[in-house]
């Protein structure tokens, strides 16, 4: 099969980058210089960069030929990105507020609007398609992101809550100090399930560039310092650079999916187990060795140390265990492969089988019967080939059948399926043809054949005669559309080999005789 190059659709916001990149570097610069200039530009420049990822992820959700649940997927996300702009124009209003009139405002945006932009993400994120698929893979999936989301909330608690609250402080001002921290929680969350079981909708660079965005913003927001400080300016350039690599990410999902037809791959194979859940419990167990082991008196520390170490070593057992058990799952997946293609597929020319054309060409006919969607099944018989057996043996024969199988594929579509039936015996599906694109297809497939092949012992000349028939509205079964094929193969034979016919019902009263339109001028 030729390879059809990707179809280039016009880049309808390969503009958001270059101007994402311009706006961060003037959030950083802005950032440096400080004071007025940084109340300034700042909060507007990562308002840009909020509402430029905004439009990226509703780009890739209008994009042709994308699966619903991937285009549902980026549509959410878009809606929470506008709802995050919301928030982010109240600070700005907010600041600016402040900084020509005075007037000290409440945070609106980080109380009221940025905690709804997390719970929208959230929803996007329960409907990420994943692999799994039976209930106790999908409670599988559920504890594993509990077990990263757990674990990962033990240093936002005590690194990122804890310094900006205290219980003395009441409830009333939990909500600001919270806020930061439960985003980045919810971004987390999203990163845990589609790593541990994403169904591959998402590119491996684009969430790598949100591994990235999410790891900056946190590093960012344990950064609690008065405005104008060293540490806010620390935490302005890490926010515009976490800004940044999310709009790297999603403008590669974009441009992938805008060149490349994406595929929602629910039912392949998932892995075994992921590592992710128990690194993150091991880090927690660490933050908890840290935090409380120094203010232990000696016999307690130890009891701790130990039971530290208990954990460590049943967790490396249990990471053992899994990755032996993966070996042998991805081996019996290896088989189940094996099988399969021996099961549909040509042993001497890849191709697909007797097996594979039957299933195919019965789902292609009760396909017509549904939408009237035309389907034709050329059948392809070499000419003399048992004169090249004979005089140069089984293996030049061999050698033959896989050079036909070479070129057959390289004269087709990429969605016709080519088969062997058996012996010297091919046959095509092909959906959607004219009679006329029949007839140069059949031409093609005559004219392709015809060329002389060099095998080891010797260049030989052989040709390939074909009978094509259309799937109509009297067309029984499968069997009668392939004997309709067969008895335009045989017409094109006695007409002198190296022909093509095209079976023509409506010019006989017998279905089963042999009437074709043979090639023109022959």
């Amino acid at each position: 099969m030729t390879t059809a190059a990707p179809v280039e659709r016009p880049d309808g916001i390969g503009w958001a980058l270059p101007v994402g990149v311009v706006v961060a570097a003037t959030a950083v610069g802005a950032t440096m210089v400080g004071g007025r200039v940084q109340t300034l530009f700042q909060p507007l420049a990562e308002l840009v960069l909020i509402v430029l990822l905004a439009l990226t992820m509703r780009g890739i959700a209008t994009l042709p030929d994308l699966p619903r649940a991937t285009a549902s997927f980026w549509r959410i996300m878009s809606r929470a990105m506008y709802v995050y702009t919301a928030g982010m124009l109240a600070e700005l209003v907010s600041d600016w507020a402040q900084l020509f009139f005075g007037v000290l405002g409440q945070s609106i945006g980080r109380q009221y609007f940025f905690p709804v932009a997390g719970a929208v993400t959230i929803v996007a994120m329960f409907r990420y398609p994943t692999t799994a698929v039976t209930w106790a893979q999908r409670v599988t999936v559920a504890l594993d992101v509990a077990n990263v989301l757990l674990g990962s909330t033990c240093f936002l608690w005590f690194f990122l809550i804890g310094p900006s609250w205290e219980p003395s402080d009441g409830l009333t001002d939990l909500a600001p100090a919270i806020v930061a921290p439960l985003v980045t929680l919810m971004s987390g969350f999203a990163l845990a399930k589609v790593a541990i079981a994403g169904a591959g909708i998402m590119a491996g660079r684009t969430l790598a560039w949100f591994a990235a965005c999410v790891g900056l913003a946190a590093i960012g927001s344990a950064f609690q310092a008065d405005q104008g400080s060293s540490a806010d300016r620390v935490n302005g350039v890490l926010l515009a650079g976490a800004l940044l690599c999310g709009l790297v990410g999603v403008t590669h999902q974009y441009r992938r999916d805008r060149t490349v037809r994406a595929r929602l791959d629910v039912g392949r194979r998932r892995r075994p187990f992921s590592v992710l859940p128990f690194g993150v419990s091991i880090a927690a167990l660490a933050l908890v060795m840290a935090v409380i082991a120094p203010g232990l008196e000696w016999r307690r520390a130890g009891v701790l140390a130990v039971f530290a170490l208990l954990v460590c070593t049943v967790t490396i057992r249990q990471v053992v265990a899994l990755r032996d058990n993966a070996t042998l799952l991805s081996r019996n997946h290896e088989l189940t492969i094996q099988l399969q293609r021996q099961a549909w597929y040509d042993g001497l020319t890849g191709l697909a089988n007797r097996v594979l054309f039957g299933e195919r060409v019965a789902q292609a006919v009760d396909r017509f019967r549904v939408d009237g969607r035309p389907v034709a099944v050329a059948l392809i018989d070499l000419d003399d080939f048992k004169q090249v057996n004979d005089t140069l043996g089984h293996a030049a024969g061999d050698e033959l059948l896989r050079e036909v199988a070479a070129r057959l594929t390289r004269a087709t579509r990429n969605d016709d399926l080519v088969c062997r039936l058996g012996g010297d015996e091919f046959v095509l599906i092909a959906h959607d043809l004219t009679r006329a694109a029949a007839a140069d297809l059949a031409s093609r497939l005559v004219d392709t054949l015809a060329e002389p092949v060099l095998l080891a012992a010797g260049a030989v000349n052989i040709g390939g005669s074909v009978g094509i028939a259309f799937t109509t509205a009297d067309t029984a079964d499968t069997d009668e559309l392939l004997h309709h094929a067969d008895l335009a193969m045989y017409a094109a034979k006695s007409a002198g080999k190296a022909q093509w016919s095209i079976f023509d019902p409506d010019e006989t009263p017998n279905s089963r005789s042999t009437p074709t339109r043979l090639r023109a001028g022959q």
